[in-house]
């Protein structure tokens, strides 16, 4: 609500108020009042609706992983990913994690968001299965 009250036309509005009060123009100063709270209440409401938008934006672009823990697929948030969980990965979805590829037949790789410290990629006659659960 301060930041509504820290507007110059507000500031404006409040300072005639102020004036009108002085003056006895109490019709004008309640006018002015209203306007100020009017103003102020969609303010505070149009904010709190952005906040909450850029909460669920924030949570809907959180990403996620599908792994597989104990035999049993499960959706988990990519923080929660730990080595030794075998990720389920379908075509478009984000890798999340430090990866070593145990079947990935046909796999194709865009590293164009990739930060700059990462190694080149190997060729794909060096790609090959590591023999691990998905690969049986």
């Amino acid at each position: 609500m301060g930041v509504q009250l820290r507007d110059p036309l507000i500031v404006v509005l409040l300072a005639a108020a102020a004036l009108t009060t002085a003056t006895g123009d109490w019709p004008d100063t309640s006018v002015i009042l209203l306007v100020v709270l009017v103003n102020t209440a969609v303010g505070v409401v149009q904010e709190s609706r952005a906040e909450r938008a850029v909460a669920a934006l924030a949570q809907m672009t959180t990403p996620s992983a599908r792994v597989v823990r104990d035999d049993i697929e499960m959706a988990i948030s990519s923080e929660d990913v730990v080595p030794g969980d075998l990720v389920v990965m379908d075509a478009g979805d984000v890798v999340c994690a430090d990866l070593r590829l145990v079947e990935a037949p046909a796999v194709q790789v865009d590293e164009s968001a990739a930060p700059a410290a990462v190694s080149p990629p190997l060729p794909a006659s060096r790609c090959r299965s590591t023999g691990g659960p998905a690969s049986s």
